[in-house]
């Protein structure tokens, strides 16, 4: 065969061709892969190895031309080109997708390139390649190749792929399939960007964008991905595969089409399923597009159950397959792309698409220690595409998406409520009948109602709750949800989320949630404390920003009670060392180490209560107090203190001070509330109260480096994404940027009652939290401040939305970046501000310094560190000592933004403002102003949002 003789395409390639032709996305059907070596050692062999595969695949060097009226194809004779550049360390993630993402010409050859990255000490092997001539097994293909081929291994001869695909398109080019899709393909630049009618789009109907038409999808082929680490063993996985007599893929999709119902998808849904084709074509050994979609029609029965429902998905499995398999034997074709077609009852089909596959991982290149890089999804095939991936016994299902068409809200709803389906199928025993998943869920739902008015109830504090009152027409908020969630989960014995709470609104509708996923594991048990674990990135970012602090700024946490008749100092020091054996972040000290940080906690509490002199009155004391405070930590040691101060009126203070690597606000609370537990029964003269089992920290620092890094990458997808061109806002100071001496204090004002009135609205009308409103206005006096319309502030994250880390002391508090820009009007300012709220949390829990490596325009970190927002969502309660005791004040006198609002927001009352801001930069009068200008915004904007809602 002659290397330039046109040949016909195969239906597969032709449909991607004219997938391609329709889309703006150049890169669209490219497929890649990376690995990283850790030295350069190999280097010269895998140069010998990129040369021997550069000629051995002439498939790759295939090129493509629509003639007359069919697409061909032919053999270039090209070599598969090798490109070696200086990597970036800096932006290795963006370098390669920038490398992999560039488009391949297809009328001309190879379609096919390797990359070789190098810097000082190692090196990165990037392939890429188009998918109309190369699948996921032909890139398994390859690097097994050349993994043979690094260790001196020969190939054997192979049966090339071109000639195997000439054989099979002379049975296949008669059929119907085929001749519709060359048809298309004639007329392909007529349609290119053309809108296509959906019908089943109409059911997701909050997933659409605002502005996103109803029912039609758009040709924008940009994409995003959330992905989720489902928490059941591999083996579980297949134990349950075993005894509901179902592959781990049928299992996946039972669990998709759960899911998808519960959002309102049809009873009876097609899901387009990649399929290898490598039998029926008699090519396993070439590399070339093998890889075929077959429509896999799930139908179900209303009131089916989650046993009924894997074993359809099974069926639906087994039947597509069949019918390929016979298409292929006979003189049928191969199945049409789920995408693009109807299923054998003429119903249009889901464009939605599932796939398993596994990897080798590190594996494949043994010795040399070859990393596999996962580089994030920013295209979309699909308008929802899942794909399963196993990883060393290890699962991680990843949602990507048409960002143009569904919101990261809906897909995250859409993969929690996956997650929770899937780890239900091993937990429920094959003889006792499944929970209802959709239909008629009236006997899954009515014993959960009374449960969660009940809770509601008391969380609220009202006298009766109604299974269809609405959560924040009641006068809920975030911090009543967490708490509302907590309770839940601890009854129910199941994780209910925040997201679950919101999205269902009332009683009724979160019974009918919490219902639809079936049976839910058992919480894991947690309290199992290592002696030793890597640093969490929340403590990361504490060494991040510590670095960034002048020396005589430390980063500790205080907090002091006047006991206003003396302290039991023997009760006292009892219940300090009872806390402390309670929660092992309280005993915790922290080993620096050239390859990284780790706590360990001792097994002993490590801190004794100081009982000091007498000092005259509260100002003596203050001035004790801020000596303690300011006494810098070695963290090498356990970074906590504690000192008991007597006064002369006969009153005693208690201070406490920690470094903030091991506790964060919430935190405090738990320790104050345990401390007064223990004081209480001490004084009595009773034993301590139980300890219990609760969460440790340690439980949370190895549940995140436990993380799958395609987790980790995504997050940073996000984030890239988010902040690209973001500039740090521009506050115009007083005095000069240069000294940054982090000095602070506080202007304190209350708002007036129309913004507390115009949050209710918001939160009423819009469905977004009262939060959400003040940030808006904030963004609003920014943008008048600094003269732009697109602002960064930084926002401060409770990050306990988990139940099981509730009660948790240590510190789980993110910093979370949140990019605002100017609306059109309030409304759609408020909702902006409350859809980049969801997705920033959303993607929180990673290092803030990662984060600014993404979005940094100078060099200076702290740039970034100018405008900050908290929303204190209710006011703390005093815990109770059994005798009369208040908060002591403790002065905050260091400032880490420019200006940061802190929003006190109770359940009723005023609403207090706190301006804490840096005296190095601003004069008390421009805080002042600016203190002016937050409270007229929030005027303006709630007199909007009442005129526009």
């Amino acid at each position: 065969m002659t290397a330039d003789r046109p040949r016909d395409a195969a239906p597969n390639q032709t449909e991607i061709w004219l997938a391609c032709e329709m889309s703006e996305q150049g890169s669209l059907y490219n497929v890649y892969r990376a690995y990283r070596f850790p030295s350069k050692e190999q280097l010269p062999a895998v140069r010998d190895a990129l040369r021997v595969l550069a000629t051995r695949h002439r498939e790759l060097s295939t090129a493509f031309a629509f003639e007359g009226d069919r697409l061909t194809q032919r053999d270039t004779g090209l070599a598969v080109p090798v490109i070696e550049t200086p990597l970036r360390p800096d932006a290795m993630v963006e370098q390669l997708l920038e490398l992999a993402e560039a488009p391949f010409a297809l009328d001309r050859g190879p379609l096919a390139r390797w990359h070789v990255l190098t810097e000082e000490s190692s090196f990165v092997l990037l392939f890429a390649a188009h998918h109309i001539v190369c699948d996921g097994r032909s890139l398994e293909l390859i690097f097994d190749e050349l993994a043979a081929l690094c260790r001196g291994e020969q190939l054997a001869a192979i049966e090339h792929g071109v000639a195997v695909a000439d054989a099979v398109n002379a049975a296949l080019k008669s059929h119907a399939a085929h001749r519709v899709l060359v048809a298309d393909a004639a007329h392909a630049p007529a349609v290119r960007r053309a809108r296509i009618p959906r019908p089943w789009l109409s059911w997701p109907q909050r997933a659409l964008r605002d502005g996103a038409q109803h029912g039609a999808a758009t040709h924008d082929d940009a994409g995003d991905v959330v992905a989720r680490a489902v928490p059941i063993a591999v083996a579980e996985l297949k134990e349950a595969s075993a005894r509901r007599r179902a592959s781990i893929f049928s299992l996946l999709l039972a669990a998709l089409y759960v899911a998808l119902r519960a959002e309102g998808a049809p009873e009876r849904l097609g899901i387009a399923v990649p399929y290898a084709g490598r039998r029926a074509l008699h090519g396993d050994g070439c590399v070339g597009n093998f890889a075929e979609s077959l429509n896999v029609v799930v139908a179900t029965e209303p009131g089916a159950t989650l046993r009924s429902c894997v074993a359809a998905a099974r069926d639906a499995v087994l039947d597509a397959i069949e019918r390929h398999e016979e298409d292929v034997a006979g003189d049928g074709g191969i199945a049409n792309d789920g995408a693009v077609s109807s299923d054998g009852d003429g119903e249009r089909v889901a464009n939605v698409s599932l796939s398993l596959y596994e990897s080798t991982g590190s594996a494949r290149f043994g010795l040399a220690g070859a990393q596999e890089i996962d580089l994030p999804v920013r295209t979309a095939k699909y308008d929802l595409t899942v794909g399963a991936a196993l990883r060393d016994d290890a699962l991680t299902l990843l949602f990507s998406y048409r960002t143009a068409l569904l919101s990261r809200a809906w897909i995250e709803d859409l993969a929690n409520r996956t997650v929770t389906v899937l780890c239900a199928i091993p937990a429920s025993p094959e003889e006792n009948a499944d929970t209802f998943v959709h239909g008629d869920r009236a006997a899954a739902t009515a014993s959960l109602l009374g449960t969660i008015t009940d809770v509601w109830r008391d969380v609220l504090r009202l006298p009766h709750v109604g299974p269809d009152d609405d959560f924040i027409a009641l006068g809920g908020y975030s911090l009543l949800a967490a708490q509302i969630v907590s309770r839940l989960s601890a009854v129910l014995e199941r994780p209910v989320t925040l997201r679950d709470l919101f999205a269902a609104a009332t009683p009724r509708a979160l019974a009918q949630r919490i219902a639809v996923g079936g049976e839910t594991p058992a919480r894991e048990r947690l309290g199992g404390e290592a002696h030793s674990a890597p640093i969490t990135p929340q403590q990361s970012r504490i060494w991040y920003y510590s670095r960034s602090l002048p020396e005589e700024i430390h980063l500790t946490v205080s907090s002091a009670v006047l006991f206003e008749k003396g302290v039991n100092r023997a009760a006292l020091a009892a219940a300090f060392d009872w806390v402390q054996r309670r929660h092992g972040a309280l005993r915790t000290r922290f080993v620096e180490a050239p390859d990284g940080i780790t706590q360990v906690v001792e097994a002993s509490p490590a801190a004794e209560i100081e009982f000091r002199d007498e000092v005259a009155d509260d100002a003596a004391a203050t001035a004790v107090l801020e000596e303690l405070r300011w006494t810098p930590f070695d963290l090498a040691r356990v970074p906590l203190r504690a000192s008991a101060i007597p006064l002369a009126s006969g009153a005693a203070c208690f201070v406490v001070s920690m470094h903030h690597t091991i506790t964060d606000g919430w935190s405090m609370q738990i320790f104050f509330a345990d401390l007064a537990a223990a004081y209480r029964a001490a004084c009595a003269g009773e034993p301590m109260p139980a300890a219990g089992s609760p969460a440790q920290y340690l439980d949370y620092a190895r549940a995140r480096a436990g993380e799958e890094r395609a987790v980790k990458t995504a997050r940073l997808a996000y984030w890239r994404h988010a902040l690209r061109g973001v500039k740090p806002p521009a506050i115009p100071a007083d005095f000069s940027r240069e000294s940054w001496s982090f000095s602070g204090a506080t202007h304190r004002f209350t708002v007036p009652a129309a913004a507390r009135t115009a949050a209710a609205l918001a939160a009423r009308t819009l469905g977004v939290s009262p939060a959400a409103f003040f940030i808006a206005a904030y963004a609003n006096a920014l943008f008048e401040l600094s003269g732009s319309d697109d602002v960064l502030m930084m926002l401060i994250d409770a990050n306990r939305s988990d139940p099981r880390y509730a009660g948790c002391f240590g510190f789980f508090t993110n910093i979370v970046p949140l990019r605002v820009r100017r609306e059109a009007g309030a409304v759609e300012l408020v909702r902006a501000v409350a859809d980049e709220m969801v997705g920033a949390f959303a993607h929180a829990d990673v290092p803030l310094g990662d984060v600014l490596d993404i979005a940094r325009g100078t060099d200076d970190y702290r740039d970034y560190m100018r405008a900050g927002f908290d929303f204190y969502a209710g006011h703390r309660e005093s815990p109770g000592f059994g005798t009369p005791s208040s908060a002591f004040p403790v002065p905050h006198e260091v400032a880490k933004y420019d200006f940061n609002v802190g929003v006190v927001y109770g359940q009723d009352g005023p609403v207090d403002v706190l301006v804490h801001y840096r005296t190095d930069l601003f004069r008390a009068a421009s805080v002042q102003a600016f203190g002016d200008r937050y409270a007229a915004a929030l005027v303006r904007l709630g007199a909007a949002i009442g005129t526009q809602a």
